[in-house]
């Protein structure tokens, strides 16, 4: 169907970020050229254009949510990401993505890692679940800013 996206297990997801993390070379070997991942991660959106919140075509799963509570957001042929560092950590230029049933990924190619938050939580936007993925990703820059210190 389209608009699904990624289907995959949590470790498939694992994969996927540590191949853009790694300029497009998998576990396996090259996934991507270099070239491809570099073109895939610029910023699509021109400077008259903008990205707006859309409702779903059924309220009650899908409520309007911005992934991060900044409006600078760039779109890249997949990805979304932004052009200002997000109140969590996560760099600008940072990328990522959410799936309806609360699933994110970030990728964060400046810092060298990435995460991923999986759930199966309707609607899209829970209070719960997503204040949970924020302080997840919130912990993961602190606990990679107290690596750096030690």
């Amino acid at each position: 169907m389209g608009g699904h996206g990624l289907y995959a297990s949590i470790g498939e997801y694992m994969k996927f970020i540590r191949m853009w993390l790694n300029d497009g070379a998998g576990l396996g070997g090259r996934v991507l050229k270099k070239e491809t991942v570099e073109a895939a991660v610029r910023n699509g959106l021109q400077a008259h254009q903008a990205v707006t919140m859309l409702p779903g075509v059924h309220s009650d799963p899908v409520e309007r949510c911005r992934v991060l509570p900044r409006p600078e957001e760039i779109l890249v042929l997949h990805l979304h990401g932004h052009d200002e560092d997000a109140p969590t950590g996560r760099p600008a230029g940072a990328l990522g993505w959410a799936g309806l049933a609360n699933t994110y990924y970030w990728i964060d190619r400046k810092n060298g890692f990435g995460g991923y938050w999986a759930t199966q939580i309707l609607p899209f936007g829970d209070p719960t679940s997503f204040g949970a993925y924020m302080d997840f990703e919130t912990a993961a820059y602190a606990a990679g800013e107290a690596r750096a210190a030690a």
